[in-house]
């Protein structure tokens, strides 16, 4: 892969729970093209997209995502 990976992951997530994502800090820590994951406390999978915005922590977590990406997009861009 050739490719930066950013991944916004979050605290409630069956597909990508915490130990996943623990395997995923320690196989992709040395990512050459670059690797970050954010981690998103009180939300679940699906928060920025289909979460209820009047949960301030929905609200909170889908706006740092949003600016986590766009920074993470001109970094690589």
């Amino acid at each position: 892969m050739k490719a930066p990976l950013l991944i916004n992951s979050c605290e409630t997530d069956h597909a990508f729970n915490q130990d996943a994502q623990a395997a995923a800090d320690k196989i992709l820590k040395d990512f050459g093209p670059g690797y970050s994951r954010e981690y998103f406390e009180g939300v679940s999978h699906g928060f920025t997209v289909r979460g209820d915005l009047n949960d301030p922590k929905v609200k909170e977590g889908r706006e740092r995502a949003f600016k986590i990406t766009i920074e993470w997009l001109k970094k690589y861009l």
